[in-house]
């Protein structure tokens, strides 16, 4: 790591610090992420995240050197990785406030209440799930560098719109990982769909169509993501960089399915919440995608609710409404792929080929 500079801090995680570096030949950027890799998994909480809106903010005078571990166990638990369940994320209250004040008539209707025995097992469920996780940390982590070479080797004009890799370095000494990434300066889409408040139906396609594009090269490689949510989307000279692969799951072809309760809850499929079987991670990446296009269409969440019981009782049960000023195409589209029935769910060459997409 001699030949690079780090400095500010670009985000951090349960497990992971980002930081902005330049090369000390070249005075090129990159964003350069250091995994610290765990002697013991108990010392972390595997889990989901709940709405987490609008990215972390760092100090951009953070400069704590790599080998200080303290700052990332003060902040386990954020965006970046596994997370701690929470129902309320008080960092996030300015945002959802505003979010929630600008609803354009798109609150969800809940008729049943928390206390509900059948939404109070399911919370059981899940809760029991989270402490019964098949992948330990250890092994999200190999999952996570695994995924990062594949597509740091792969040749193929859709690559645009995955992260670029340019290095993963193993320290063994360190119990470190170090992997260099393309810098997007653009930051992340739900920084420019806050910014905006919502975007336009035409630039709203112009970047779904280039996630699409770059989540089936994912798929067509043997990953599936499992974590998108705009925050994990980032734009550089208007081209998104699909990022963040610490949840991903790797697959052999034709068989892409899963048993692990991950992901961040208001962008995650019903089946991944209810775990009655394995679930295709391929079809849950297409529900999270919806969840995607609404929020940037809207700036609002598909699905959300200060109660977190109520939330994941709106996703099982498909509960949400669309906003007034979507067209008609955008909401038949999303009514097919925001489908409880994975089955059901237009596939990603379904999607492309939708009127909405291609309309001109």
């Amino acid at each position: 790591m001699e030949k690079y500079n780090t400095t500010k801090v670009l985000n951090k995680g349960q497990y992971s610090k980002v930081k902005l570096a330049e090369d000390i030949n070249t005075g090129e950027e990159y964003a350069i992420k250091t995994i610290r890799v765990p002697d013991d998994d108990s010392e972390y909480e595997d889990g989901m995240q709940v709405v987490d809106l609008v990215g972390d903010d760092y100090d951009s005078d953070d400069e704590q050197d790599d080998d200080d571990e303290s700052s990332d166990e003060e902040n386990a638990g954020q965006s970046t990785g596994l997370a701690v369940l929470v129902e309320e994320n008080t960092s996030k209250s300015n945002y959802m406030e505003h979010i929630r004040t600008k609803s354009e008539g798109s609150e969800q209707t809940v008729t049943e209440e928390a206390s509900d025995p059948k939404l109070n097992h399911l919370m059981t469920l899940i809760n029991k799930l989270k402490k019964q996780q098949t992948e330990s940390l250890s092994e999200r982590i190999q999952h996570e560098v695994m995924a990062l070479n594949k597509i740091k080797n792969i040749d193929h004009p859709d690559s645009q719109y995955l992260i670029g890799v340019k290095e993963v370095i193993e320290d063994s000494i360190k119990q470190k990982i170090y992997i260099v990434f393309e810098y997007a300066k653009g930051g992340d889409l739900l920084s420019f769909i806050e910014d905006q408040n919502k975007l336009s139906e035409d630039v709203a396609k112009r970047y779904f169509v280039q996630i699409v594009r770059g989540l089936s090269l994912l798929h067509n490689s043997g990953i599936c993501h499992r974590d998108l949510k705009p925050e994990n989307i980032l734009l550089y000279e208007n081209t998104i960089k699909i990022t963040d692969f610490g949840f991903c799951g790797m697959f052999k072809k034709n068989n892409p399915m899963f048993n692990s309760l991950c992901g961040t809850e208001n962008y995650v499929a019903p089946e991944v919440l209810e775990q009655e079987a394995e679930y295709d991670g391929i079809k849950s990446d297409v529900w999270s995608l919806g969840c995607i296009l609404f929020t940037m269409a809207s700036g609002l969440f598909a699905f959300d609710d200060e109660s977190h019981p109520k939330l994941i009782k709106s996703i099982i049960d498909v509960d949400y409404k669309m906003p007034n000023h979507f067209s008609p195409l955008l909401k038949d589209l999303l009514s097919s792929v925001l489908v409880k029935d994975p089955n059901q769910r237009l596939s990603l060459d379904d999607i492309l080929t939708h009127g909405w997409v291609v309309k001109e």
